[in-house]
């Protein structure tokens, strides 16, 4: 969607500071009209990623840290499955886990028996504490995530769309503490259980 990366390009200047490269996957130009669940949760979609890997290990990069935000926790979920060891960790964020009452209702519908107990990667849930999309509950996160595994956003703007990128759901106005909460986690394993503002 438009400006739907908006809140990750304000997360780069923290990452590249970090030294942390970063690649952002779109949908393979064979699946365009239906990068959905089916394709999300098969095994293609994690041939494809791994195929991308391959290339990047080649131009001398050594370790992968996978996220999926908001939709995107689809892939996330079923890539860390698949791809096991290949990624040293799989960071889920405001992971759609609920499915539309109507129209495009099949959206997240894998989630609804995604194996979890079979996943080895290091996984962390991110999710923001009053997140307002009806699609990406906070519950999920704190059900889901294992023990030490699970970061909560407070506080920021919730002024947009509730699913957009101007809102809790995509941390506006946390967005540096998130980045800084992720480099921790990428460089170091640590869990910063509670982002918050600087006056907070």
């Amino acid at each position: 969607f438009f400006n739907g990366q908006e809140h990750f390009e304000e997360m780069l200047p923290v990452f590249l500071n970090a030294g942390i490269s970063t690649v952002t996957l779109d949908c393979p130009t064979d699946q365009q009209s239906a990068c959905r669940d089916p394709y999300r949760s098969s095994q293609q979609h994690a041939d494809d990623v791994r195929a991308l890997i391959k290339v990047l290990r080649q131009r001398g990069f050594s370790e992968f840290h996978l996220m999926g935000h908001s939709y995107g926790g689809v892939s996330s979920h079923w890539l860390a499955l698949r791809l096991g060891e290949e990624l040293k960790s799989v960071i889920h964020s405001a992971t759609q886990s609920g499915s539309p009452p109507l129209f495009n209702a099949d959206l997240a519908k894998s989630m609804k028996d995604f194996p979890h107990d079979s996943v080895k990667t290091e996984t962390l849930y991110l999710h923001h504490q009053n997140d307002q999309c009806g699609l990406t509950p906070y519950s999920y996160a704190k059900a889901t995530a294992r023990s030490n595994q699970l970061v909560t956003v407070i506080g920021g703007d919730r002024s947009g769309p509730s699913c957009g990128a101007g809102s809790f759901h995509s941390y506006l106005g946390r967005r540096p503490q998130v980045a800084d909460a992720l480099v921790r986690w990428v460089k170091d394993g640590e869990v910063v259980h509670v982002v918050k503002g600087p006056l907070d």
